[in-house]
């Protein structure tokens, strides 16, 4: 049988194969071969005999091909009948006149006879050292309802060298590229497979996963946002009470924790990291600390002490430094990550198995940003 269509599936790992036939299924994997050589017959050849009615074929190709051995498979294509045969034997046939070789060639003989319509052609093509391009695995079903994921799971096979480990979290995604968030379970005895099973908090919309299913480990969280490091703010000076600064790029990033959320930002004082509070109310005189507040435009503006409630800049050039990260939002769907901005050694490529969340447009100042006592 041929492969008449290959259709990518939305992992980026497995496809889609439509046959020209149906396809036997046997319980066992199937391989699906591509030839690595097309060649023709011989034409210089006075006869050369494609079939024997007595059992067996001969075959002479048009030039020596070292790569056919016996027990070969050979694909014969004429007039757009094709033929799978085997190589019973091969030799290597010298034509001489005299001491001159006039021609040479690979005699095949086969284990099987050929048509008699294909007696004496040279117009076939013969397709040989093929090579597995792909594997085709038996499904036991078309797809899984979550109700059984979120019970007794699926059990996951290591397809490489880094091992499992139970305690991360995994992601399972399947042909359509639907993804869910799964814990494992070790199986006693068996270092390399696991039982997964989804979180049933997190199923949304989604009532069944299609094999075939993959399931990713090891997997690294990111955040929307560009960082921007050792950013110099400007120069500290000791007579400015309440002296401000802004960041050069914005909107500052928040990300969510246990007390809601938080900023991004980390500010530096002659090399000192300082802390950010929420107010400089009950702050004291020696406490090394920071508001952050933000404009209508969302331009991040960083306010320090007056000398006494918080400490004011000491006097520097270029003392004031800021690490953080700007962009909000981000919410995007699934499988939408697949650029990095610059190349990562041994990094060949990325992709979210599950869609972005907690993004959120920037919040009103006036909602959100603690001013300082005094202003």
């Amino acid at each position: 049988m041929e492969v008449q269509k290959i259709d990518a599936l939305p992992d980026g790992k497995f496809a889609s194969v439509t046959f020209d036939t149906e396809f036997p299924v046997n319980g066992d994997a199937q391989s699906i071969l591509v030839p690595r050589f097309a060649v023709g017959i011989n034409r210089i050849a006075l006869s050369p005999v494609l079939w024997n009615s007595e059992g067996g074929g001969a075959i002479k190709l048009d030039g020596i091909y070292t790569q056919i051995t016996k027990g070969d498979l050979l694909v014969l294509i004429f007039e757009g009948t094709k033929l799978v045969r085997r190589v019973a034997s091969v030799v290597t046939t010298l034509d001489k006149d005299g001491d001159k070789v006039e021609n040479a060639y690979s005699n095949v003989s086969l284990t099987d006879t050929l048509p008699q319509g294909w007696n004496g052609t040279r117009d076939v093509q013969v397709l040989f050292s093929f090579l597995p391009a792909a594997t085709l695995y038996p499904l036991p079903l078309p797809a899984v309802p979550t109700s059984t994921l979120t019970t007794t799971g699926i059990l996951a096979t290591r397809t490489n060298t880094v091992p499992f480990t139970t305690t991360a979290p995994f992601v399972l995604v399947d042909a359509d590229g639907q993804s869910l968030e799964a814990t494992a379970e070790p199986i006693e005895n068996d270092p390399n497979k696991v039982r997964l099973k989804a979180d049933p908090t997190k199923l949304g919309s989604i009532t069944e996963l299609r094999f075939p299913i993959t399931a990713y480990t090891n997997l690294s969280r990111a955040t929307r946002g560009e960082s921007i490091r050792n950013e110099i703010l400007g120069n500290g000076n000791s007579a400015i009470p309440f002296q401000t600064f802004t960041l050069a790029k914005k909107p500052l990033t928040y990300l969510s924790d246990a007390s809601g959320r938080r900023n991004t930002l980390e500010v530096f004082v002659n090399g000192r990291k300082w802390r950010q509070a929420p107010s400089f109310y009950g702050a004291l005189p020696t406490d090394q600390i920071y508001v952050v507040s933000h404009t209508e435009e969302h331009d991040t503006i960083i306010t320090f002490g007056d000398g006494e409630l918080g400490m004011r800049v000491p006097t520097g050039v270029s003392n004031v430094v800021a690490n953080y990260r700007f962009g909000v939002g981000g919410n995007v769907p699934a499988n939408s990550i697949t650029v990095l901005k610059r190349p990562i050694k041994g990094v060949r490529r990325i992709f979210n198995p599950l869609p972005a969340t907690g993004g959120k447009a920037p919040r009103h100042p006036r909602s959100s940003a603690a001013r300082p006592a005094g202003h």
